[in-house]
């Protein structure tokens, strides 16, 4: 072989490994940006499942929490409205007067018993 062969060769090699004799061995820019890529899929995954998904699941139970509170307040609203109207009638606030206070009309007279609590 000539030195003019052996100096191809050398070159060839080089061209297709991207190293030279005594010199680091670098990575190319193309695996250098997989690198980089792939770090930071890396941490946009880590991210996603250990940081994210716990604060979402925390969020989705205070909002099923907040959820049913207002609906235990929607119906504690409906059952006051419903009480406010039938506080509007006269006939209902007469028949709550007599049963809670035990008033009687002018004329009527009232009779209490004692319920015993044996048989």
């Amino acid at each position: 072989m000539t030195r003019e062969m052996v100096r191809r060769r050398r070159e060839n090699v080089i061209r297709l490994t991207g190293r030279r004799k005594g010199r680091r061995w670098r990575l190319p820019r193309l695996k250098l940006r997989y690198l980089f890529l792939l770090s930071v899929l890396a941490w946009a995954g880590y991210t996603a499942v250990f940081v994210q998904w716990p604060k979402m699941r925390s969020l989705e139970a205070q909002q099923e929490q907040a959820n049913a509170k207002l609906q235990r307040a929607q119906q504690q609203n409906q059952a006051l409205k419903e009480q406010v109207r039938l506080l509007q009638q006269d006939q209902y606030v007469a028949d709550l007067a007599r049963q809670q206070f035990h008033m009687a009309k002018p004329g009527e007279i009232l009779f209490t018993t004692q319920n015993s609590a044996t048989p």
